[in-house]
This record gives C-alpha cells, structure tokens and sequence, in this order.
C-alpha cells in the first residue's frame, strides 16, 4: 500500500494514464486510510487491460467516458492487488502496470502555511 499526501489541499482529482493495464483479476483500490476498510470510488476496486484479445475493458478514473475519480480529503491510501497465479495459469504476459496522476487544489491561506 501506498500513501497519497497533500497537505492542505481541498480534495485529491485521480486520474489514470491512458498506458495503464493490469492482467485480469488484478484491482486498484483507494482507501480512507491504513485500515483499508473504507474506499473511495468503486468498492470493487478498478480494473481493466488493453491487452490483444481482451479489448479494452477497463474502468480507469479519467481515461475515456469515466470521470476523474475525486477523493475530499488531502490523503488516501492506494493498493494493487495482483492476482498473479490466475495470470500464470492462463499464460498471460506482463502487463504495463498503472500510473496516475493526482490533482490536489491547496487554497491560499495552506498555501502561505507551507510556504
């Protein structure tokens, strides 16, 4: 797991980028914290691959038709689980993985306070 901080920022605006793609089965999932028992956004988590022969199914926050996905608050907590044994089983190739990039407004009095 991973921690997204910005300190003073109103909200967090995730967004995929367009080269992002995980093997069936493997999900991305934002929580409020460490606990992991509460997400952001779709409680399945986010999936999909560009891969040959499995089209381009996928529900990445900001790629295509879906939206950015907005966190209000100034942190969360992304995991990637991989169902890796699944992917052997059916010979699937290493996929590109994801990346994002996250949008975190600070208003001007945070702004001077980190300054």
């Amino acid at each position: 797991m991973v921690t997204v901080r910005s300190p003073g920022a109103a909200y967090l605006v995730i967004k995929f980028d367009a080269k992002t793609s995980l093997a069936p089965g493997d999900r991305i999932h934002f929580f409020r914290d460490e606990t992991a028992s509460a997400v952001w956004g779709e409680v399945g988590g986010y999936t999909g691959t560009n891969m040959p022969g499995y089209g381009n199914n996928h529900n990445w926050p900001g790629l295509g038709n879906t939206p950015p996905l907005v966190i209000p608050t100034d942190r969360c907590v992304i995991r990637l689980r991989s169902n890796q044994q699944a992917s052997i089983q059916v010979g699937m190739q290493a996929q590109w993985g994801f990346g994002i990039d996250v949008e975190a407004p600070v208003c001007g009095a945070a702004a001077l306070r980190l300054a």
